[in-house]
């Protein structure tokens, strides 16, 4: 990628990058140089090492305010969050509430359809109440006329989001008799052979089910 500046790469190896936070962390922030670095110098070193001369995050406070207006100018909204892997925490807690709401909404707009008024209607009407959801506003539209076929997250690579948050769930010793509920549903419409279609075909399983019942 061309940055139209010349650049100078001063590469700080060994000690699982250490050497380099050190120097980030140490480094007024002047908007002139990045740090690169994986998560052993955030979530590894800091545990490992009684003192490893930097304490993330908070040595890399102003940096991040610094990058706000960055931040700004590709997402809605910035959250920080603290301690190294707890956006990956909070990224596993929002893609639990959308295994329910996508299943949820399947349910609900099923339901409606079997009332004889269209998905397309209730998404309207639902989505400005209290049983309202971003799913119901995503992928409700899509559960009508085989929209999942049209794919925005595919059934086959929301299974490893599956296993990720059910994996978390075990290791926290969480309840989830919801997300566990959902779980065959997603299964199911893998064997329906829905892998490369959006997740919206929860929709086409549980209207399978309803037939048969």
């Amino acid at each position: 990628m061309a940055i139209g500046q010349p650049a100078v790469v001063d590469n700080r190896p060994d000690a699982g990058g250490m050497f380099g936070a050190v120097a980030a962390a140490t480094t007024p922030a002047d908007g002139y140089k990045l740090f690169f670095s994986v998560k052993a110098t955030h979530a590894i070193a800091p545990n490992v090492y009684k003192d490893p001369k930097y304490k993330p995050p908070h040595d890399f406070k102003a940096a991040i305010r610094r990058l706000a207006p960055v931040f700004a100018g590709f997402a809605k909204n910035c959250f920080d969050l603290g301690r190294f892997g707890n956006g990956m925490k909070m990224k596993l807690m929002a893609n639990l509430l959308v295994a329910i709401h996508n299943v949820s909404t399947a349910e609900a707009l099923l339901l409606g359809q079997r009332w004889g008024i269209k998905p397309s209607t209730a998404v309207k009407v639902l989505s400005d109440g209290a049983g309202g959801s971003r799913m119901l506003q995503v992928r409700g539209p899509q559960m009508e006329n085989e929209g999942w076929k049209t794919a925005t997250m595919k059934v086959g690579i929301w299974q490893k989001d599956m296993q990720l948050i059910a994996a978390a769930l075990a290791q926290a010793q969480v309840p989830a008799p919801l997300f566990a509920a959902s779980v065959p549903v997603y299964n199911a419409a893998m064997a329906l052979g829905h892998a490369e279609h959006d997740t919206a075909a929860v929709f086409d399983v549980l209207s399978r089910m309803a037939s048969r019942g």
